[in-house]
């Protein structure tokens, strides 16, 4: 399961969170990103730049891809992922192996 937000207050306090289901295409990834209800925040709000939409469905089908393919994983976490000049950043990420004995 691939879950995506602006995460902070947003995720928090609004609940402003969508999930679908991994692996992903990139086209699902892209209505992934559209159904937050904080979108406009990614789409230049206030003058900033929009977020490159490509890049931020790569990373999204990519993700999926991993955790599709590696049963193993039970969780990856990118947080924050920051934005800036319209790009994503990873700035921190963990990665949670299942423990042996859950199969």
């Amino acid at each position: 399961c691939v879950m995506f937000g602006l995460g902070g207050i947003f995720s928090e306090l609004q609940k402003d969170v969508v999930f679908a289901p991994a692996p992903l295409s990139a086209s699902t990834a892209k209505k992934l990103i559209g159904r937050i209800s904080g979108k406009k925040l990614l789409q230049g709000f206030r003058g900033g730049k929009p977020l490159d939409m490509k890049i931020m469905a790569d990373i999204l089908v990519n993700l999926g891809n991993l955790a599709a393919a590696s049963p193993d994983i039970e969780q990856i976490d990118i947080n924050p992922l920051v934005v800036h000049q319209g790009k994503p950043a990873a700035v921190d990420a963990t990665i949670i192996k299942k423990r042996s004995d859950e199969g």
